[in-house]
């Protein structure tokens, strides 16, 4: 079921990187993340129209959700090539999983493409993680509204733990077993 190629996926996810992150991760960076079992890719691969979310662990490619329907302004009626549109890195450890990186290409912005992967990476990992983490700029709004939105809570602050510009990085967590102690 390959869909693209694991090189041309890092050079996609680098440029999405460099347009939504004041601090983008390297290639060198990404290839880590890619060759680590316990490392998770989720990305929105497909056309102008319509799209697919795959997950990739390890060198496996496996189908998360089928086709979606997107809708924004410049979609084409005959795309030419896949796209990628977004991504979202994380950890799978011990029962436990960390949200590290989700970015959406900006001519995909505000289509609903974050929104669907963070609900397919949880739903995708609900069966053996129990508890979820991720931090994010405290002035992040967009992201910690949908983060809250599918259940996420903030739990604390690291104070200063961003650079260029210096913030505090709020970390939240979820817990889907219902467990609240």
């Amino acid at each position: 079921m390959a869909t693209i190629d694991e090189d041309l996926m890092l050079r996609q996810i680098s440029y999405i990187e460099k347009d939504n992150f004041s601090d983008p991760w390297s290639l060198e960076s990404l290839w880590g993340a890619m060759v680590r079992d316990y490392n998770l890719i989720y990305f929105a691969l497909g056309h102008k129209r319509k799209y697919s979310i795959y997950s990739f662990r390890g060198g496996e490619e496996i189908l998360v959700e089928c086709l979606r329907d997107i809708c924004y302004k410049d979609a084409e009626e005959k795309p030419k090539e896949k796209l990628l549109m977004g991504y979202i890195i994380a950890t799978d450890i011990a029962g436990e999983t960390e949200l590290l990186r989700i970015a959406v290409a900006d001519k995909f912005k505000k289509a609903g493409i974050g929104r669907q992967l963070m609900d397919a990476y949880i739903d995708d990992l609900k069966d053996h993680c129990d508890k979820y983490f991720l931090e994010v700029r405290e002035s992040n709004e967009v992201a910690r509204g949908i983060y809250e939105k599918v259940g996420y809570k903030s739990i604390s602050v690291r104070k200063n733990y961003y650079k260029n510009p210096k913030e505090d990085g709020v970390i939240y967590s979820m817990d889907i077993t219902g467990d609240t102690t």
